[in-house]
């Protein structure tokens, strides 16, 4: 079955004179310098107009350093972007997108403002060709059970699986493969996929749980007006069941976890139910994860400022609960009971007022305990094949002497902090961890590091101050390279700031930004996801606001 999100393909705009060459040239070195995945080199910014998908100190490579990548089993970022607009899926090039956004001056991007198909069928598709759930998940269920064509196939299903995985089978007769995602694109439908849900042949039943955590925020929601109708009680139940489930789970998952390609990124989603939502109905087959080729890595935040942050979180904790595996949600610096519990800071966006709101005071600071002690065992880093470093905010700093800042993080004795937003200077190993933490899902990477001076000036090993406050740290280039160096990393996948077109590349293409929540408090921004393939290719998703 293809998939329009793993189709991406490269279609030519001519539009534009000089500003279209400029940006052509530049994607052709940046392309030319990702794919040789060497480690910059400092030289002077290239001149010409800005665009909002680069950052002001993205430099082309002039020479390749000694030191360089190897490209073998290694990532590459590709040309070819696939936007999303209220008209469709359009197929793009870097060179067409940066031609697009080079000189607008209508494009907000502030950062994070500072601390403190018919009738009976289980699907709909709409005017524009886009597959929408319509049916809950016991409507399918009965349907498969009375349904000819649904009973024949699983009992193909099941005589399949039979053959092949038969202890007593001929040698010379191998007999067809075991039951995995391939073979269900071939031969299963959603009515025989429901109804296997329920079948002890297969090797990991669907949760009930889950499935009921995810049928309540689909059979609530309204897309057309982005609304919910909610029965508070019911809502209130399967959240509490499903962190109840959970929470066992996540107690086990390291700090610093581990995934791999092919892989999904997403960034900041805030409470954006409608982006989530849009973006996983085209990624999942089925509605099950089980039936997807592909895991998912969310890089925090959640919650605050968004309208939705409750649904958004019972979606995204009953996939993680009906797939552990599949599923790393990393923290983010609104996963510290510090920030999203700060009221005063974020009136009724913050997450805490949210869960009064939707389920009075008493119940709703119930939850908001128990959520926060979900988002407590969180990790605060992964990888994606150990070349792909993610987090929400960026690097731990260096400060000299043995570099053994992900030893630390890897070791299983590392905590799982209750809170990390205080700041504190770090003075022995606890609040050193505390400080770690903090670095990982607070800081930045630095815009313009030519021009910072005195206070604002970049140490010898990259890491500066922060224009969000005391204790908040920025790193440049010097420490990207560095620290991709040492571990073995071609890339930095991070969060944690909106951005026009909701990705953004900085430090030579090295550190890449991703933003997965649009018109983010009436901005008007993009939303933006990053699929990392299994041939080794980057691959980047852009929606616009609709």
């Amino acid at each position: 079955m293809s998939n329009p999100f793993l189709e991406a393909s490269v279609a030519s705009a001519d539009d534009g004179a000089s500003e279209m060459r400029f940006w052509k040239k530049r994607a052709e070195q940046l392309e030319n310098e990702l794919r040789k995945h060497a480690c910059a080199i400092p030289s002077p910014p290239n001149s010409g107009p800005t665009s909002p998908l680069l950052d002001e100190s993205l430099k082309i490579t002039q020479s390749v350093s000694p030191q360089a990548h190897s490209a073998k089993a290694g990532f590459k970022l590709s040309s070819q972007v696939l936007t999303i607009t209220r008209e469709g899926m359009v197929h793009k090039s870097l060179a067409d997108i940066l031609m697009e956004t080079a000189g607008r001056t209508d494009l907000r991007e502030p950062d994070t403002p500072a601390k403190g198909g018919g009738e009976g069928s289980a699907f709909d598709v709409d005017d524009k060709g886009v597959r929408r759930r319509s049916l809950p998940d016991s409507t399918i269920l009965k349907a498969a059970q009375t349904s000819g064509t649904g009973v024949k196939m699983v009992k193909e299903v099941k005589r399949v699986l039979s053959r092949g995985n038969s202890p007593t089978k001929k040698k010379k007769d191998k007999g067809p493969p075991p039951l995995d995602s391939a073979f269900l694109d071939r031969i299963a439908t959603v009515h025989s996929l429901a109804a296997l849900r329920l079948d002890k042949m297969l090797h990991k039943p669907f949760p009930p749980t889950a499935r009921m955590g995810m049928d309540y925020v689909a059979s609530a929601y309204n897309d057309v007006k982005n609304t919910f109708h909610h029965d508070p009680d019911r809502f209130y139940t399967c959240l509490k069941n499903v962190c109840a489930e959970l929470l066992p789970i996540v107690r086990n998952d390291p700090v610093y976890a581990r995934t791999r390609s092919p892989c999904y990124a997403f960034g900041d989603t805030h409470g954006n139910y409608g982006d989530v939502s849009y973006f996983l109905d085209n990624i999942i087959n089925f509605l099950d994860l089980e039936y997807t080729p592909c895991n998912l890595i969310f890089l925090g935040d959640y919650v605050d400022r968004g309208p939705f942050g409750l649904e958004v979180l019972c979606l995204l904790l009953s996939l993680k609960l009906s797939n552990p595996t599949k599923v790393t949600m990393l923290r983010g610096n609104h996963e510290d009971p510090l920030v999203n519990g700060d009221v005063r800071h974020y009136g009724d966006a913050a997450f805490q007022k949210q869960c009064q709101k939707m389920f009075g005071t008493a119940r709703g600071n119930d939850m908001w305990r128990t959520i926060n002690e979900i988002f407590r065992h969180f990790p605060l880093c992964a990888d994606i094949d150990g070349k792909i470093f993610c987090c929400h905010g960026g690097i731990p700093r260096y400060e000299g002497g043995p570099d053994n800042r992900l030893e630390l993080l890897r070791d299983p004795k590392f905590p799982h902090l209750d809170i990390f937003s205080t700041f504190e200077p770090a003075t022995d190993a606890s609040s050193k961890q505390i400080q770690m933490a903090s670095d990982l899902t607070w800081s930045d990477p630095k815009d313009t590091e030519e021009e910072a001076e005195g206070y604002w000036e970049l140490n010898e090993y990259g890491f500066g101050n922060n224009t969000r406050g005391d204790g908040v740290i920025c790193f440049g280039e010097k420490a990207i390279d560095d620290f991709c160096q040492r571990y073995g990393f071609q890339y930095v996948f991070r969060a944690h700031q909106e951005k026009s077109d909701g990705l953004k590349l900085a430090k030579s293409g090295r550190v890449i930004t991703i933003f997965s929540s649009s018109d983010y408090e009436g901005h008007r921004n993009g939303a933006g996801v990053l699929f990392v393939n299994s041939q080794g290719e980057i691959r980047m998703i852009m929606k616009s606001p609709f």
